[in-house]
């Protein structure tokens, strides 16, 4: 939206009320063409400038949580609205965003590394559709261990919110977000299509068979 403002010469904004306005700068209304192109590098420069600042940037898209005037949190019933923006008043920032997110980041990281350790080494006389069931089951086994992981942690954000009785300051976003991603993966995969790896299978059982029988 900054860029679309600085464009137009308007300013875009969400209140507490969850309306929003698109307000007309007539100062920045007749700047010619020419000069518009130097919009990304003050967006930019805008940017940066609050970064430093004591209540810094709000995560991106945050702000459209004001949109969400509805329901009834703690003892003054704020509505998601209202607790989201005491939320960014209180330190909930880009700059936060950034910190909790080493969790997910951490997470990702460490069972990518034990998944590559636990591999099975390829066989080398392995027909070219065994390799690729093998790379499937593989993948699958991946997104398994991913989503065992994103699950221990979205639950152990939760049993801390409840510990520090509702402080939505504890709450991971960033974990959150990972856990969403991963179960829509997950969900995928329990979706796929098992012809062809059932095929592969009945093929197999059947050389099998057919070689035990040949001695």
């Amino acid at each position: 939206m900054g860029l679309i403002d600085i464009f137009n010469g308007s300013i875009t904004l969400i209140d507490s009320k969850g309306v929003i306005h698109s307000i007309a700068l007539e100062k920045f209304q007749d700047i010619p063409m020419q000069d518009k192109i130097f919009a990304p590098i003050l967006w930019l420069g805008h940017l940066v400038s609050d970064l430093c600042t004591k209540m810094g940037l709000p995560i991106p898209g945050w702000g459209f949580t004001q949109l969400l005037q509805f329901g009834s949190f703690g003892e003054n019933e704020r509505t998601i609205a209202d607790l989201t923006r005491w939320m960014y008043i209180e330190g909930y920032d880009l700059r936060h965003f950034l910190t909790i997110g080493t969790v997910p980041g951490i997470i990702e990281l460490l069972t990518r590394i034990y998944f590559k350790c636990t591999l099975k080494k390829d066989e080398l006389a392995s027909p070219m559709y065994a390799k690729n069931l093998k790379e499937l089951q593989e993948n699958i086994r991946l997104q398994r261990l991913l989503f065992c992981a994103h699950s221990v942690a979205a639950s152990g954000n939760i049993i801390k919110i409840i510990l520090l009785q509702g402080n939505p300051l504890a709450f991971n976003t960033a974990e959150l977000l990972a856990f969403i991603k991963q179960s829509i993966r997950i969900g995928q995969v329990n979706r796929r299509d098992k012809t062809g790896e059932k095929v592969i299978r009945n093929r197999d059982r059947i050389n099998k068979e057919w070689n035990d029988n040949k001695l």
